[in-house]
Parts: C-alpha cells; structure tokens; sequence
C-alpha cells in the first residue's frame, strides 16, 4: 500500500525535519520514523532538482535540544491526508 500525503503537508514535515529531528517530527505528527524520513527525502530531492543545489541538507536535521527549541506543533489535519 503507497502511503499519500498532500505537498503542503510533505513541505511542513521537511521544514520541522529541518529544525528538529526525524524522531521528534514522527512522534508529533504520528508517523512511522521511515515515512517521515521518505518525506524528508522526497522533498529534499525536489528541492534540489529546483534550485540545482547538491549536498543533501542533512545537517540541518540537528536535534531540537541542541538549537534549544521547544516541543513541535501539532499540524491541523487539513494538510494531511487519512492515509498518510
């Protein structure tokens, strides 16, 4: 079973990978760790096929504790398909 999410939902789970973890992202969101990761590398390739950038953006995957942030928002499920 392919598992869908909508782009905006793809492009909010990449930004709060970004600044926290795949971790944190998977258990706010209620995600498995490689589903959340899937998404992180489908939006990353995207990107880069975008703006032709290279490296992946991986160190920006630091934890939420180390940059000092707090706890993620829970996104409405507006974005977010039944299935994802």
């Amino acid at each position: 079973m392919q598992f869908r999410c909508t782009s905006a939902y793809e492009a909010y789970a990449y930004q709060q990978v970004q600044v926290s973890t795949i971790e944190r992202v998977s258990r706010a969101e209620g995600l498995t760790y490689d589903r959340v990761d899937g998404i992180f590398k489908h939006q990353d390739d995207l990107k880069k096929k975008r703006t032709g950038s290279g490296p992946s953006a991986s160190p920006l995957m630091k934890s939420a504790i180390e940059k000092g942030r707090g706890s993620l928002p829970r996104l409405s499920g507006i974005l977010k398909l039944d299935d994802c």
